[in-house]
């Protein structure tokens, strides 16, 4: 057995045998002194070589280029190439002796790759479900998409990217593709903010959890384990870098640190106040000032002029359009409603309905004609062009549905489709701007003129016509007023009078003069206004089935009557109470009766006005006495009606009419009616078919 001293002895001599190998390693990895110097000098040698045409080749990387961005990405690949040229000379030069520290060179000095946003897409992202074209992004399939996210990569000069766009163009999927670019290739911090905190957890959270789960790189790098530990909802963490999910309707969310990235999506429904701290747009800005290469990336679809964020945004950029060459000509030019043209055929089961047969674009340069079939190949050839070209660093975009590729979204047929169903419809009109036309919607600010509605007068046929007769009453403290319309079942109506009943609301014998009024006219249904002396109002209406209590309520989101269930809910409710008021929402109605009263010629909801002496100045002084403004209202920019003068009955009670002809039987019992009444197909006056079958009984009674 060793003694403690013998141990000793014994340990210390296994350190001295490793102190020993180790300071021979280390010795056969030194190089003298010479042999160092002289590698130094070879170094500085190549590089000079190397700098000495480093300037030839950028220049002639450049050559005639003049946009600025291509001159950037052009000179950032020469760099690399000039990097791994001065790495492959310097290890070629180093000799045997010193080959491991011309590779270690040539390790260091090598760049990493210069990937772009497409780049990184094309090579990286899978999408598996949720898509048309499941499977590995291809950059093809969207081709105007390419430019907007190259703008968004780290080497871009590009500050900010604004994309008002259209629906299904991809305005996602680029806002996603950018994201994983980041958390895989730049690792810098990110904020993504959403309209609210909600829509962040319902919408975003699943399409982002998608993302990394359906990528394999970016699963990689977020395992399961980790996504459910470090990952909130309001932020995931990756290596180095923070992804922070923020809400635009809360002050909270967007209080984070410096930020250097940002992506928003759907910016058009971002409040204009958070908490009395300012609009979110400025807040997120505010978080990017100390950053130098900071990038912004705004998407939404538009909603309503002098209220849209992303339109704004547009302006302040370069303003690019695509433009497309014809396959005939080889003109570029944009693929607007202006050069747009479809065919119709009326739809047999539904007579006011047009079915669209055929949809095409017109070459505006040599008229040739351009098929959808011609379409994916024209796509593919698309350019940008902006028209603000002196904006540097801020690239807005704009794109219409028209560029969707074939196979991949909505036809051409189907948008015209679209166009032809919202005929006479407002809020159908803003939709298909807002959603296929990337279009905010410009509501009629300056309102219309007396003198210009004088221009409509005409004379109406004597033959009886297949129509519902509907009456407006507007009441007020010393007299009623009525107007009269008829409505056919695509709500073309015939203005037929405007009644003045003088006397005391509060007696009766002024609402029965009403009722005489309103049998002299033949009216089926109207809608009386319950904003003065409502127990009159509903003692009127209560006998008479056919005649709804009517309050007019402000807002732009209130419809103009509300839908089937929410008012038998109503009625049920207040059944024990009395006969409940029907809502109308006054906004929409105003902005539909409007529009109606700009269309240019007679179809669905034109108005007409008959040529006799009711209808005159003071009339049409009264049905256009209010004008669409914008106010600011709880620091927020909205659209109301105001009025540019006292009177407005006229208008009220075109407003109650319309309410009226909607709150009747479903288009269907009415369209009955009117065929029992005139024996004739209420669209198109044509006489119907006899027969012995008596009509089914309903509970309207006209």
């Amino acid at each position: 057995m060793q003694t403690l001293a013998q141990a000793q002895l014994e340990r210390d001599r296994i350190k001295a045998d490793k102190a020993k190998r180790d300071y021979d390693k280390a010795l056969s990895e030194s190089v003298r002194k010479i042999e160092a110097d002289w590698f130094t000098e070879i170094q500085k040698r190549v590089c000079a070589e190397h700098l000495r045409t480093l300037a030839k080749l950028m220049t002639d990387a450049i050559g005639n280029e003049t946009d600025e961005t291509r001159i950037h990405y052009l000179l950032s690949d020469c760099a690399i190439d000039w990097l791994r040229d001065l790495g492959n000379a310097v290890e070629a030069a180093s000799g045997e002796k010193m080959a491991f520290a011309g590779k270690a060179f040539k390790r260091t000095s090598k760049p990493r790759d210069l990937l772009t946003v497409s780049q990184w897409a094309e090579r990286y992202r899978v999408i598996e479900s949720g898509s048309n074209a499941p499977g590995k992004w291809d950059n093809s399939r969207a081709p105007h998409a390419t430019e907007i996210m190259d703008s968004l990569s780290e080497h871009s000069p590009v500050r900010t990217v604004t994309f008002l766009k259209a629906s299904g163009v991809s305005g996602t999927e680029i806002l996603l593709n950018w994201i994983g670019y980041n958390i895989d290739h730049v690792q810098k911090d990110m904020m993504m903010v959403v309209p609210t905190l909600e829509l962040r957890d319902r919408t975003f959270n699943p399409k982002l959890d998608k993302l990394f789960r359906e990528t394999p790189v970016l699963a990689e790098r977020i395992n399961t384990k980790k996504r459910n530990s470090d990952n909130r909802q309001d932020l995931v963490e990756i290596g180095n870098m923070r992804l922070i999910k923020s809400g635009a309707n809360s002050p909270d969310s967007l209080r984070a640190e410096h930020i250097p990235y940002v992506a928003a999506d759907e910016i058009d429904a971002f409040p204009w106040d958070v908490g009395g701290e300012g609009d979110p747009k400025t807040l997120i800005e505010n978080r990017q000032k100390t950053f130098s290469r900071a990038k912004s990336l705004y998407v939404s679809t538009p909603t309503t002029d002098g209220t849209s964020h992303i339109e704004a945004s547009y302006l302040e950029g370069d303003q690019r359009h695509r433009l497309v060459p014809c396959p005939h000509c080889g003109h570029y030019h944009e693929l607007e409603m202006a050069n747009f043209h479809y065919k119709t055929s009326a739809e047999s089961e539904n007579l006011k309905k047009k079915q669209v047969t055929d949809a095409y674009f017109a070459c505006p340069e040599c008229g040739g004609i351009i098929e959808e079939g011609m379409k994916n190949k024209m796509l593919e050839q698309g350019r940008w062009i902006p028209r603000q070209p002196h904006v540097k660093n801020h690239r807005s975009y704009k794109i219409t549905s028209f560029y969707i590729k074939f196979g991949l979204g909505l036809t051409w047929k189907q948008i015209a489709q679209k166009w032809v169903d919202a005929q006479g419809d407002t809020s159908k009109l803003k939709a298909f701007a807002n959603t296929y036309l990337a279009e905010s919607w410009k509501e009629n600010e300056t309102g219309l003129e007396a003198h210009v509605l004088m221009t409509r007068l005409e004379t109406f046929p004597v033959e009886p016509m297949p129509l519902i007769t509907v009456a407006g009453v507007d009441v007020q403290k010393d007299r009623l007023e009525m107007s009269v319309y008829k409505f056919a079942i695509n709500e073309e109506s015939w203005a037929v009078d405007h009644v003045l009943i003088g006397g005391d609301p509060t007696q009766d014998d002024v609402w029965n003069e009403l009722a005489e009024s309103m049998s002299h006219y033949g009216v089926q249904v109207a809608g009386v206004d319950t904003g003065y002396l409502s127990d009159m109002v509903h003692k009127f209406c209560d006998s008479r089935h056919w005649c709804f209590p009517v309050k007019g309520e402000d807002g732009a989101h209130r419809p103009v009557v509300e839908d089937e269930r929410k008012r038998m809910n109503k009625l049920r409710y207040r059944r024990k109470r009395g006969r409940a008021v029907e809502t109308v929402g006054t906004h929409q109605a105003k902005t539909l009766i409007f529009a109606r009263l700009q269309m240019p010629q007679a179809g669905d909801g034109y108005i007409h006005y008959p040529n006799n002496g009711n209808f005159d100045d003071g009339y049409f002084n009264q049905l256009t006495a209010e004008r669409l403004v914008t106010r600011l209202k709880a620091g927020k920019s909205l659209m109301v009606w105001e009025k540019k003068q006292e009177r407005n009955e006229a208008l009220d009670c075109a407003v109650y009419a319309l309410a009226a002809f909607r709150l009747a039987p479903t288009l269907k019992t009415a369209k009955l009616k009117m065929q029992r009444i005139f024996d004739v197909d209420p669209v198109t006056g044509e006489a119907l078919p006899q027969t012995t079958e008596s009509p089914k009984a309903t509970k309207w009674v006209f």
